[in-house]
């Protein structure tokens, strides 16, 4: 049986079935059957400095539509610890929500050549 992961910061979009596969994401309301989920747990000092940070964009930066930045140390304290784990593991193959996550996380901890040729996007 193939040891699969599946990354991603919003559970709610996924449409593969993850039943049998490890699941890393932030949250856990989504998929409370699934055994093999890692829930990254965000401190709150992180959502904190997400929240001090969007409101001095907000603030100083007028943009129509919600940038990219919006919760962007969440992202980089969820892709530091997915990219830590899976150093940890060895997957046969990763899953990954978008090309963003997949380049920040492969990035550390020398993910990239350990995982060369075993990713995918949903």
């Amino acid at each position: 049986m193939e040891n699969i992961a599946v990354i991603t910061m919003n559970p709610a979009t996924l449409t593969e079935n993850v039943s049998d596969k490890t699941l890393f994401t932030p949250e856990s309301k989504f998929f409370p059957e699934i055994n093999a989920e890692k829930i990254i747990k965000i401190p709150n000092y992180v959502n904190f400095g997400d929240d001090v940070v969007n409101i001095f964009m907000n603030l100083n930066v007028k943009l129509p539509e919600k940038p990219e930045f919006q919760n962007m140390l969440d992202y980089i304290y969820f892709s530091h610890l997915v990219a830590f784990y899976l150093s940890q593991q060895d997957y046969d193959k990763l899953l990954f929500e978008d090309s963003d996550l997949r380049d920040k996380i492969l990035v550390q901890f020398k993910n990239q050549e350990h995982y060369l040729g075993k990713t995918a996007l949903l």
